[in-house]
């Protein structure tokens, strides 16, 4: 009975395991929409998130996304992808507030926190119970709202309950405070409470993962529960099997077997009968042990990437005992051909990136300490592939170094951040190439910040500078102050996408002015869409505006009258001097021909007087001839 008892804990901590492997790979994902969706928003605003969202519904399973909604730093929701307008209260009007949330304060409180996953709570906007997964949204280290991605609970129960559709044995996703996220039976009735089987065991234990035996409340069913933790987040996955279903046929052969004892040799037939009863009974526990391994392997299939162990011998030669049928996704081998030798694995590795993983397994191995690497590996078509490793190593009894893990493919997420820097590089040496500088202005709180290339403009040492927004137009010359106030102060109310522009004189180190022309646009907006923060470019005009100048110094100081003629005789441009002769008062420029400075049409007529003959090539000078007499 012991021995059956071991062997069901250690087929319930196997399948909680694997679990906690593809709840990790899970919130990975996750995580990563999150942060994905959070940029979007501080790049595009809400046209650009609600696609994103959408996008992200569609490559989801169904009913899994409830929500994805942004709070802003009040912690009022400002944008959600279930409705058109920022959501708002029925009976007072205001915005949805989440304020008061775990989920919101976590990061109000400390903004470089991560991914935070809450405990399942009833959304204002959506009507559901949900798990929030949650990431701060923060620009040059302040905090300007949190990205909110609502996962159902019911969607997450449903994929326990697909794996265990017995209530017998149940499965479990709870944080490390032991409060259900879901649980594959009776969700409803436990939802957003406290376990206390676990939670006992849980506060105050760093422990990766445990086991023990309970009969649960809610049910009354004794069961054998393991535990174990995912890796890098606040959540647990348990696994319970039913104790007396399990067991079934160990308990009846052991009853069978002291009848036989007390009935004595005469009940010899009888005895035959009951160890017949046994083996049938052994056969049956043997099928659900089967059972067990089937359903395992089909969730550790079901797992993206590979799980796998990789042992590493003292003497340096290395194996995979056991690697799931990802491991052909990943390195395009089959699990069988790397029982033996890791061989096959590393030379699938690519060249340049062999000595850092080698070198990383060396440290995991010596310190014990979870081991991670990001590597290319090259795919037997000839393509490349990025692929993400994470393990958590163990000694042996023959010392040699066991890690248990798990590998993915992150390609997509590696040519995506490949694609914003290659943005951010275009556009960093286009700047360098216009010689712009970069400037931003936070409206809520009157910072103006700009780079080193505007400081080197102005004459100062080249390095960003951030000052006051009074301060910044104490730099302007006197004449455009009122000006630019009256510029800036009208350009926040117009429409969010068009660019605010500014031609004025600021100060420069020595005290003398230069030109610049100020260009820029609102990114970032507050619950009553009113302008928080603006960003745009800088650029010396001090050339153009000085030949502006000397175009108009000619102009106006010639005392000959010059004007500028259009194709069809209209007076474009006029000097003072032509305007004086020409132009009556208060005569607009604008409606007068070359024929209206003239007395008479015989005046003006093409002949009468060759003051404006028309263009022509000038004639080649005739030569005389000589023969002809002079």
């Amino acid at each position: 009975m012991h021995r059956a008892e071991e062997q069901t804990q250690l087929r319930a901590a196997e399948i909680a395991h694997a679990l906690a492997l593809q709840a990790q790979t899970q919130f990975i994902k996750l995580d990563y929409l999150a942060g994905h969706l959070g940029e979007h928003w501080l790049k595009e605003g809400p046209e650009g998130t609600r696609h994103a969202a959408a996008v992200a519904r569609e490559a989801m399973p169904e009913g899994a996304l409830t929500q994805v909604a942004i709070a802003n730093s009040l912690g009022d929701i400002v944008f959600s992808d279930l409705t058109d307008a920022a959501p708002a209260d029925e009976q007072t009007g205001r915005p949805v507030s989440i304020a008061d949330r775990e989920h919101f304060r976590v990061h109000l409180e400390n903004p470089t926190q991560g991914l935070f996953i809450s405990a399942p709570i009833f959304g204002r906007v959506s009507g559901q119970w949900t798990v929030q997964f949650t990431r701060p949204l923060t620009v040059e280290g302040r905090l300007r709202g949190v990205i909110v991605v609502s996962v159902s609970t019911y969607h997450l129960a449903n994929v326990l309950r697909d794996l265990f559709p017995d209530p017998v044995n149940v499965a479990v996703l709870m944080n490390d405070k032991g409060i259900y996220l879901a649980r594959s039976d009776r969700m409803s009735e436990v939802m957003g409470q406290v376990a206390p089987h676990h939670s006992r065991r849980l506060v105050g234990n760093t422990a990766e993962r445990g086991s023990f035996r309970a009969i649960t409340d809610i049910d009354q069913v004794d069961r054998f529960y393991a535990w174990h933790r995912v890796t890098g987040y606040p959540v647990l996955v348990s696994v319970g099997l039913g104790r007396d279903t399990a067991l079934a046929g160990v308990s009846d052969a052991l009853k069978y077997s002291y009848w036989q004892n007390l009935a004595g040799s005469a009940l010899l037939l009888l005895a035959f009968a009951v160890i017949s009863v046994f083996w049938r009974r052994h056969a049956e526990q043997t099928r659900r042990i089967a059972e067990t391994g089937q359903r395992l392997e089909k969730l550790v299939a079901q797992v993206p990437g590979a799980v796998y162990q990789y042992r590493m011998h003292r003497d340096g030669s290395s194996c995979f005992p056991y690697s799931s049928p990802g491991i052909h996704d990943i390195y395009g081998l089959e699990p069988l051909t790397v029982v033996t030798t890791a061989a096959p694995v590393f030379a699938r590795i690519h060249p340049a990136d062999l000595p850092q993983v080698s070198r990383s397994i060396h440290e995991s191995a010596e310190q014990l300490a979870l081991w991670r690497c990001e590597y290319r590996v090259m795919q037997p078509d000839g393509s490349i592939r990025w692929v993400s490793g994470r393990a958590r190593p163990e000694r042996t009894d023959e010392g040699d170094t066991l890690w248990h893990g798990y590998i993915h493919d992150v390609t997509a997420e590696h040519e995506t951040a490949e694609v914003l820097r290659r943005s951010e590089t275009l556009l960093r040496e286009t700047l360098q190439a216009v010689r712009d500088g970069l400037w931003s202005w936070h409206v809520d709180t009157g910072e103006v910040s700009w780079d080193a290339r505007i400081n080197e403009m102005l004459g100062a040492p080249a390095e960003a500078r951030s000052l006051r927004y009074e301060d910044y137009i104490a730099e302007i010359h006197p004449a455009d102050r009122d000006r630019v106030i009256s510029e800036l102060s009208s350009a926040l109310n117009r429409h969010p996408n068009e660019v605010i522009a500014s031609e004025h004189r600021l100060r420069t180190a020595s005290g003398r002015w230069l030109w610049v022309e100020v260009r820029g646009r609102v990114v970032d907006w507050d619950t009553t869409a009113q302008p928080l923060r603006l960003i745009g470019t800088c650029t010396d005009i001090s050339a153009r505006v000085a030949e502006t100048q000397m175009h108009t110094i000619l102009l106006e100081e010639s005392m000959a009258a010059i004007a500028v003629l259009s194709a069809d005789q209209h007076i474009l441009e006029a000097n003072r001097r032509a305007m004086e002769i020409f132009v009556p008062q208060g005569t607009d420029l604008a409606t007068l021909t070359l024929r209206s400075l003239h007395l008479s049409d015989e005046h003006y007529a093409p002949g009468a007087v060759q003051r404006y003959p028309a263009p022509h090539r000038q004639s080649p000078p005739r030569v005389p001839d000589a023969r002809r007499p002079r």
